[in-house]
């Protein structure tokens, strides 16, 4: 591609991304902007710096996967450097990383350029006109020359001696991807419209889920400056990570936009198991799998919220695909591609360990094929065309399988024959240099991977992981068998038609494989693998059989079957297929107590078995006529296959699409209607992830926000993190006599005890969903407050300034005690009060490094002879500085009683930290205050009488 088209239109497109961002236009161009720096341009840029692919699909594929590693990257190394996370910082950063790629291709392009001119300038051709339209119109008839030199002296097909019988040595068979993308223009635009029909409507109906409210708050824990939330999810940082990029360039933030990347990863998960599967097994199956995959439940589900499994389902396939192409294609640069994809696969999820098997298994295939010979093609290039050889092109180099035998070296010379050129043998690499590749891939993984890991392991919050992990989900066992929930949660979460779709896909699939080899010892294969299918069987309907002790022996079949499976496999594509499969089953369906959803990780593997199985059916063969189904027995088995996945596409469609209203009102009449005949039981809408769940938490944030309902607050019936981050980060009160409870209706039979009384409601599509309790009851009606009013006013107001000034005090003070402790400020609603009445103080802390002892603070107010009240608690409520962490942040609430009788007058009001076991105050170090005094006065109190 020309000079200016590589380096122009990305260029421009920069520009424009970085004006509309800088010049704070509107928040949906915002948003676009957003996208074009973080999901486009990164990958785009520098996927051309890695070489080209044939389809727009592919492209658009790697070019968005390689763009959301960029922005996870690039932000978490934004969040390593000192200083806060800041838009300009983030947005400097994705600048100077798009350019350098510009930069290097420029280069690339430049270097082309300047060898096809000296290349020109040798043929006897007139003078050139220096248009460049003219010159490369010149020298597009010497490119298809050389390209059809290319294509005419491409080395023979041969079968070299595999080194192993499990890594089958792959043929040369030229580039990938020879199909154009309108080979198969109708069937894969079919499969991308129902992807869209299944994920895009209604995303931001439903309110945030606890897990994506939980991921947005420590990011803006992140963003306060408290670096060291990367490590508090359990999780990697990847779905902290990407939201926040995107909140940070939009300044707004709302459900749709927040989960937007997610979504966008499960829709082109789709693309990518048909690209997959196409490439493997053929188009067939390739449009059997991307239909499996687009109708899955867990697809849809975690595709529709921000969670980090939507990355696996993307970057983790596509990383197969990339190492793929690179044994096919003997390119190392497909191993970096897919170094990067792997490893921020790992950053989502520590899940993504399971797809390293497979990963593995294609590198090591590489590394044993992987071979390059440099042909002295002179001779071949005046066979074509007399000039192309003055152009220097001698040394053209072509990949190929090792040649180490005799065989090889003959087939080698009789190519040369036919091309006209000497006997001459290759010139082999040395056998040091075929791991070079594979071993910089390695490092540069092991290098991302560690750059989050690393700084994991040494922090506090790993060794309560690991806990976490050995206590709720491996447990004491040995063994295990999850079957049992493989099929509870696939009917719920793709209803009870879809696993037998999948299951007979894996069944002929596997038979597939076991009859593909002929011997004299095929009726013991096929005895061997009838007795193993009818053991797997029973560990799924007789799981007791299976139990010993405390061990479960259901894996043994399992891993039977799957040995003999791998063994029979004739090819490269068949085995990681498998790999793909077994590890996945292995590690979640037998080595974990409880997986929970986490088996989401076998389906991509198996949908791609199951589009072999399917594809196997369609092209079989009668046992009567010896002859492929007729034209019409194909169009039953079309019929049947579309209507069957037409009734999981209803059902996945009602579950996740509907608003919660109209769900719960259908739910309400399921029993003895022809839906419960069809589909059996619904699931509860807070029993799956995905749930259509809206109660109206947004319209408490806006009423708030316009100083309604003042004061701290409680929740009731609800995740605590739920209704902190739609109070746009406020904290729960940390007392249980709040100025307001807000209570969920939903299945919430208590009720809250005089002296609060019902001050208003929040309504869902005329539905009371949440109801508001205050200590200073309405002595009137209480208020309705319908949520679809106050939405547009809430994501008015998310800006991430808006989240961070709930951990910044209105009187800034900036005092340090001691060593590890700094009051950063405080909040005093009123310097007057009434005797007897409570006086209400918020402390702001920070710690400066880790603090080594526990202390407690102390709030006084006191005329100096006597104290008339006083609060000793910990800084920050529920907080023990003893698990304080250096740069973190909080607030204290304190709450004084005062006598009734005390006196009216002025008393100051001081407060200060104390060491818990040895009642020894700190002393002022730094700031304001006296230096060395162990108080710090605030000011004075006004206490007045009625």
């Amino acid at each position: 591609m020309p000079l200016l088209l590589h380096l122009v239109w990305p260029l421009l497109l920069l520009f424009i991304a970085d004006g509309l961002i800088l010049g704070h236009a509107p928040t949906e161009l915002r948003y676009v902007a957003s996208l074009l720096l973080l999901a486009v341009l990164p990958g785009w840029v520098w996927l051309s710096v890695f070489g080209k692919l044939n389809t727009v699909i592919e492209r658009s594929l790697f070019a968005i996967g390689l763009s959301f590693s960029a922005t996870i990257y690039i932000t978490m190394l934004a969040v390593y450097l000192p200083g806060p996370l800041t838009a300009n910082r983030l947005l400097i950063m994705l600048n100077l990383f798009i350019l350098t790629g510009g930069l290097i291709r420029g280069f690339q392009e430049y270097h082309w350029f300047r060898h096809r001119w000296l290349s020109l300038s040798k043929l006897n051709l007139p003078k050139p006109n220096w248009s460049i339209a003219v010159l490369f119109n010149r020298l597009r008839p010497h490119s298809q020359l050389l390209r059809q030199f290319q294509k005419n002296t491409s080395p023979p097909q041969n079968r070299w001696l595999s080194l192993s019988k499990l890594i089958p040595l792959r043929q040369a068979q030229g580039t990938l991807g020879e199909f154009k993308s309108w080979d198969c223009l109708i069937p894969v635009t079919l499969l991308f419209l129902l992807t869209l029909a299944l994920r895009l409507p209604n995303l931001g109906y439903a309110e945030f889920h606890e897990d994506e409210a939980e991921a947005l708050m420590l990011g803006v824990r992140v963003l306060q400056g408290e670096d060291y939330a990367l490590f508090l999810h359990r999780k990697g940082p990847a779905q902290m990570l990407l939201p926040v990029a995107f909140w940070l360039l939009t300044e707004r933030i709302t459900e749709s936009m927040a989960r937007f990347p997610f979504v966008l990863s499960s829709i082109l998960s789709v693309l990518t198991m048909f690209v997959l599967g196409r490439h493997w097994f053929g188009l067939t199956a390739g449009l059997i799998s991307g239909l499996l995959w687009a109708v899955n439940g867990y697809s849809i589900a975690f595709g529709r919220m921000v969670q980090y499994q939507a990355v696996i389902f993307f970057l983790g396939p596509l990383a197969i695909y990339s190492l793929y192409l690179a044994h096919k294609q003997s390119q190392p640069r497909w191993l970096y591609l897919s170094a990067i994809l792997l490893a921020t696969s790992l950053l989502a999820h520590f899940d993504a360990l399971l797809l390293l098997p497979v990963a593995g298994y294609l590198l090591v295939a590489y590394s044993m094929v992987s071979a390059t010979y440099t042909c002295h093609s002179e001779r071949c290039l005046r066979r074509i065309h007399p000039k192309v050889a003055e152009w220097g092109l001698f040394n053209l180099r072509f990949q190929s399988d090792m040649a180490q035998t005799m065989t090889e070296a003959k087939d080698f010379n009789e190519h040369n024959r036919m091309v006209g050129e000497e006997s001459t043998p290759p010139t082999l690499i040395q056998p040091w240099m075929r791991y070079l590749s594979p071993l910089f891939a390695l490092i540069l993984f092991v290098m991302l991977v560690t750059s989050f890991y690393i700084p994991y392991l040494l922090d506090p919050e790993f060794s309560n992981t690991t806990q976490y992990l050995s206590e709720s989900r491996i447990k004491p066992g040995l063994l295990y068998n999850n079957l049992w929930l493989l099929r509870r949660l696939d009917a719920e979460y793709s209803s009870w038609f879809y696993l037998p779709l999948l299951v007979g896909g894996l069944m002929m699939g596997s038979g597939m494989l076991l009859r593909q080899q002929r011997s004299t010892r095929t009726w013991l294969i096929y005895g061997s693998g009838a007795v193993l299918a009818t053991l797997c069987l029973t560990t799924v309907w007789q799981p007791t059989w299976w139990q010993m002790g405390m061990v479960n022996m259901a894996l043994l079949p399992w891993l039977g079957i799957g040995g003999l499976l791998f063994w029979q496999a004739t090819n490269l594509e068949q085995r990681s297929v498998l790999l793909m499969v077994g590890m996945p089953l292995i590690g979640y369906g037998f080595l974990v107590d409880d997986p929970r959803t986490h088996l989401y990780i076998i389906y991509p593997g198996a949908v791609l078995l199951a589009g072999v199985g399917w594809q196997s059916l369609l092209g079989y063969r009668t046992p009567v006529f010896q002859k492929n189904w007729s034209f019409n027995a194909r169009i039953v088995l079309a019929l049947i296959g579309c209507g069957w996945l037409g009734l999981i596409s209803g059902y996945v469609g009602l579950i996740y699409l509907t608003p919660e209203s109209t769900f719960l009102a259908i739910r309400g009449q399921w029993d003895d209607s022809i839906g419960e005949l069809i589909y059996d039981d619904l699931p509860k809408p807070r029993g799956y992830f995905g749930y259509p769940k809206r109660e109206g938490w947004k319209a408490i944030g806006a009423l708030r926000a316009e100083e309604n309902y003042q004061g701290d607050f409680r929740s009731v019936n609800e995740d605590f993190i739920v209704p902190i981050w739609y109070n746009y980060g406020q904290a729960r009160s940390c007392y249980d006599t709040p100025a307001h409870f807000f209570v969920r209706l939903t299945d919430y039979a208590g009720e809250i005890a005089p002296p609060y009384q019902l001050s208003g409601s929040v309504t869902r599509e005329t539905e009371s969903r949440i109801e508001i309790y205050s200590a200073m009851g309405q002595t009137h009606q209480p208020n309705r407050y319908p949520v679809e009013s106050y939405i547009k006013q809430f994501d008015q107001q998310a800006t991430p300034q808006r989240f961070i000034q709930q951990a910044q005090p209105s009187q800034p003070v900036g005092t340090q005690f001691g060593e590890a402790i700094r009051l950063t400020g405080y909040d005093l609603p009123s310097a007057t009060v009434q005797a007897g009445e409570i006086l209400a103080l918020n402390l702001y802390w920070q710690a400066t490094t880790a603090p080594t002892n526990s202390y407690r603070a102390f709030v006084h107010l006191t005329d100096g002879t006597t104290l008339w009240a006083q609060q000793d608690d910990n800084p920050i409520c529920r907080l023990p500085t003893s698990i304080w962490r250096g740069g973190q942040q909080g607030m204290g609430q304190f709450r004084l009683q005062l006598n009734p009788d005390m006196p009216a007058g002025r008393y100051p009001l001081i407060i200060g930290l104390y060491q818990a076991d040895t009642l020894t105050r700190l002393t002022i170090t730094d700031g304001a205050g006296q230096i060395g005094d162990d108080f710090l006065w605030l000011g004075d109190i006004r206490v007045v009488r009625e």
